[in-house]
Formats: C-alpha cells, sequence, structure tokens
C-alpha cells in the first residue's frame, strides 16, 4: 500500500473530528433506529496495492443483496460519521481535552505507615 493523505472531501470532516471510540450500527448494535444487516465484503476492493481477496470468501459472498459501504480509502467512518443507514444515537460528545497540568497529590499520613 502507499501512504495516502487524509481526504476532508472524502471523509466529510477533519481528522481532528473523528474518535473512532464508538461504534456505528450494525448487526449488534442496541440502537433502534439502525440497520441491523450484515455488511457484504467489497470484492472489486483489490484497487492499486493489489489486494487479494480469498477465493473461498468470493464464492460465498458473490451475487450478495446485503449492504456493501467499503470502499478502499483510509477515511473509515465511526460513530459521528457513520454509512448512511448506521446511525446511532450519540450520548456525551467527546470529553474537551485535560489543559491544566497533572497533580500528584502525597499520600496520607495513615497510608505510608501501614
Amino acid at each position: 500500500d502507499v501512504i495516502r493523505e487524509w481526504n476532508v472531501k472524502i471523509a466529510g470532516d477533519a481528522f481532528e473530528n473523528y474518535y473512532w471510540n464508538q461504534s456505528y450500527g450494525g448487526v449488534f448494535s442496541s440502537a433502534y433506529n439502525t440497520s441491523h444487516l450484515y455488511v457484504a465484503p467489497n470484492l472489486d476492493i483489490l484497487g492499486g496495492a493489489k489486494r487479494t481477496i480469498l477465493p473461498a470468501i468470493a464464492r460465498l459472498w458473490k451475487g450478495s443483496r446485503l449492504p456493501d459501504y467499503y470502499r478502499d480509502i483510509i477515511e473509515l467512518p465511526d460513530a459521528f460519521h457513520p454509512p448512511k443507514g448506521y446511525e446511532v444515537p450519540i450520548g456525551l460528545q467527546p470529553a474537551e481535552p485535560i489543559t491544566t497540568p497533572i497533580r500528584v497529590y502525597p499520600a496520607s499520613a495513615t497510608a505510608t505507615s501501614a
């Protein structure tokens, strides 16, 4: 594979606004308003990197009518930027980063004498 730059046009947002720590909807999602279908692999994703697909996988999934959102890109979805139809309710927005110095508090006298 080759090194590729993040593409805001493809991603729809800046790299800094992605938080891959929360999943989007899918088969195992507990969200009621999202797709609960399996997603078919992209059998045409070979691209310039000469990736291959295991022949057994290609045979099994050939002609599938299940949705397919995999593309040959580095701009992967997250819960804030999910594939269409796989949106989930977002609870808390990611916390602001800590901007104050980390403080170390001395151990209490009772803890050190034990």
